[in-house]
C-alpha cells in the first residue's frame, strides 16, 4: 500500500502562528479580516445542435476567509491566512452516465508568517505563500530576502509547488517543486505625482524530477507627473522552448494642455486569451499579438472626446482584427452623481465584419453605485450571415454599512446563433483594527477607458 505524503506545511505555519501570538500577548497587534460569499450562474441555449446539445450551463458558488494579523512579538511578525472554497454544479463527468455532476474543492490560498526584521537587514517568510515579485508564482515552503539598501532588495525562495500550470486552485503537491530569485527596486521621491517600482526574477519549476518551466519575469513601472508612465511586464520561457509567453508595454503622457495620448503593446498565450475572449466568440483559443493607440480630447472639466485604434492578430490561424472608435465621456451632467461614456465604431473582426455602438451609463454615490452597459452592432460573418449581437449588463453595488457590502450584475448577449444569460452576486464582510478608506460621493472626473 502506497503511503500518502504528508501535508507539512499547515502545520508548521499553524504552530508559527501560535508561538508568535502567544510571544505577542504583551503587546499590540493590528488585524484586519474580510469574509465574501459569492455566486456565478450561466445559460448558453444555440440555434444549431452541437456536441448532441443545444445548451450549455455553468453554476458556482464560492466563499473565501482572509485574514491578516500584524505586528506580532518582538519581530513584529505578520500572519496571513486566505481559505478560499468552490462548488461547482457542472465540474465532474461521469463517464456512465454521460452527465457533468457537482464537485466541491476547497484550498487554502495562503497561510504563512512572515517578518520584516528577521535579523540585520534580512527578512523571511515560512509557509504557503506567493511572490508577486517573480510574477504569477507561489510556494509552500520559504523565502529569504537582504535589503540592499532603503529602496532595494534581494529575496531568494523554494519550496513544493501548490499550483502547476495544469491546476485551476492550490493543492498539496509533493512532486513539484519552485526554486527562484529576484530583486526588487521602488526609490522615493518627493513629489506626489512621481514613482518608480519594478522587479526582475528567475523562476524554475519542476514536476516529477524534471524542468516543467525555466523563465524570466520581469515589471517596471515609471510615473512622473501627472498621467505620464512607462508600464512594462513580460514573461520569457527558456523551458521547454524560448519564447515571450505573455508581455505589455505601455507609455502614456501630456502632450498638450488638453491632449493625452497613450500607445500600448501585448502579447498573451492561449491561456490568458481565453479569458479575455468576447461573450460571444467561438473561435478557439490562440496566441494573439496587439497594439493600441488611443487619445483623449479633455474639451472641458466634465467632457473628453476620445479616439482609439486597435490592430491584432491570432498567430494560430493569421486571422486579424483591426478596430477604429470615437466617442466621449460625458460626468456630472444632471447630477455630481451621473456619467455617460459612448464609442461609435468599426471593427474588421477576424472572421467579420462589425459595425458597434457602445455605451455605459454610471450612477456612484458614497452608499451605493450601479452600471448600464450595452453594445450593440451589426455583423457580416466572412460566409455572408448576417448578425445583429447584442450585449447588455447592468450592475449594483451597496454598501450596506463600513463593514458589509454587496454586489449583483446580470449579462444578457444574444445574436442570430446563440442566447446567453449569466449572472453574478457577491456579498462581503470586513472588520479590523484600522478604520477603512472613505469613499467617493460622486463620479470622477471626464476620462478613464471604456
Amino acid at each position: 500500500m502506497r503511503k500518502r505524503a504528508l501535508n507539512w506545511t499547515p502545520w508548521v505555519t499553524s504552530m508559527l502562528i501560535i508561538w508568535a501570538s502567544g510571544e505577542s500577548r504583551a503587546q499590540a497587534s493590528t488585524y484586519f479580516a474580510r469574509f465574501t460569499v459569492g455566486s456565478y450562474i450561466s445559460d448558453e441555449n444555440f440555434s444549431a445542435n452541437a456536441d448532441g446539445t443545444t445548451r450549455n450551463s455553468f453554476a458556482t458558488v464560492s466563499s473565501r476567509a482572509y485574514m491578516r494579523v500584524s505586528e506580532l512579538g518582538s519581530n513584529n511578525y505578520e500572519v496571513i491566512a486566505d481559505i478560499r472554497d468552490t462548488h461547482d454544479f457542472f465540474e465532474k463527468f461521469d463517464a456512465e452516465r454521460l452527465e457533468l455532476n457537482s464537485q466541491n474543492s476547497l484550498q487554502v490560498k495562503q497561510l504563512n508568517i512572515r517578518t520584516a526584521t528577521l535579523f540585520n537587514n534580512t527578512f523571511g517568510v515560512l509557509g504557503r505563500f506567493p511572490i508577486p515579485e517573480a510574477g504569477a508564482v507561489s510556494a509552500d515552503g520559504a523565502q529569504i530576502g537582504y535589503r540592499l539598501d532603503p529602496a532595494s532588495n534581494i529575496g531568494f525562495f523554494g519550496g513544493l509547488n501548490p499550483q502547476r500550470i495544469d491546476q485551476t486552485i492550490s493543492k498539496w503537491n509533493p512532486d513539484a517543486q519552485n526554486f527562484g530569485m529576484y530583486y526588487r527596486f521602488q526609490p522615493q521621491f518627493d513629489s506626489w505625482y512621481e514613482s518608480l517600482v519594478g522587479s526582475a526574477a528567475l523562476v524554475m519549476q519542476r514536476v516529477q524530477k524534471n524542468t516543467d518551466r525555466f523563465y524570466f519575469y520581469g515589471n517596471f513601472y515609471r510615473q512622473w507627473k501627472s498621467r505620464n508612465s512607462v508600464i512594462a511586464m513580460g514573461y520569457l520561457d527558456f523551458v521547454p522552448s524560448v519564447k515571450i509567453q505573455t508581455a505589455y508595454i505601455s507609455h502614456g503622457r501630456i502632450l498638450a494642455p488638453n491632449w493625452y495620448g497613450n500607445i500600448a503593446l501585448s502579447a498573451i498565450d492561449v491561456i490568458e486569451y481565453s479569458r479575455r475572449r468576447g461573450v460571444l466568440e467561438r473561435l478557439a483559443p490562440s496566441n494573439y499579438l496587439e497594439s493600441a493607440l488611443r487619445f483623449e480630447q479633455k474639451n472641458s472639466e466634465n467632457f473628453a472626446l476620445k479616439y482609439n485604434l486597435i490592430y491584432g492578430v491570432r498567430i494560430s490561424d493569421h486571422y486579424s482584427r483591426i478596430e477604429g472608435s470615437i466617442g466621449g465621456n460625458l460626468t456630472n451632467f444632471a447630477s455630481n452623481h451621473l456619467s455617460f461614456q459612448s464609442l461609435l465604431g468599426y471593427r474588421k473582426n477576424f472572421t467579420s465584419t462589425d459595425e458597434f455602438i457602445h455605451s455605459t451609463l454610471s450612477y456612484i454615490s458614497r452608499k451605493w453605485e450601479s452600471d448600464l452597459d450595452v453594445e450593440y452592432g451589426f455583423r457580416k460573418q466572412s460566409t455572408g450571415a448576417l448578425n445583429h449581437p447584442l450585449i447588455t449588463e447592468a450592475s449594483y453595488s451597496n454598501y450596506l454599512s463600513k463593514a458589509l457590502y454587496g454586489t449583483v450584475s446580470a449579462q444578457y448577449a444574444l445574436n442570430e446563433d446563440v442566447r446567453i444569460i449569466s449572472a453574478f452576486f457577491k456579498l462581503g464582510y470586513r472588520f479590523g483594527s484600522d478604520d477603512v478608506a472613505p469613499l467617493r460621493d460622486g463620479s470622477p472626473p471626464a476620462g478613464g477607458r471604456l
